[in-house]
């Protein structure tokens, strides 16, 4: 129960913290990783995966992104795209 607590705490308290200082806790956690275990290349996996991940969800945002404005548009070339 105390372990669970543990990690309920730190998830927590890592949600509370602002995108900016994740992404920086991530990059430097990832330098530090990479300077002082460079044996590890299992850990660039999580790399490839976070790329990956962008890679497949950038077009359905920019489809979302390009069809929302097209529909919002006020002028006469947009009129026609409307709902």
């Amino acid at each position: 129960m105390k372990e669970n607590n543990f990690f309920t705490r730190i998830f927590r308290t890592y949600n509370s913290i602002s995108l900016i200082s994740r992404i920086c806790i991530g990059i430097v956690s990832g330098a530090i990783l990479g300077i002082f275990l460079p044996g590890f290349t299992w850990i660039g996996i999580f790399g490839d995966l976070f790329t990956g991940t962008l890679k497949a969800v950038a077009p359905v945002l920019v489809f979302a992104l390009v069809s929302s404005s097209l529909v919002r548009g006020r002028s006469k070339l947009d009129s026609r795209f409307g709902m």
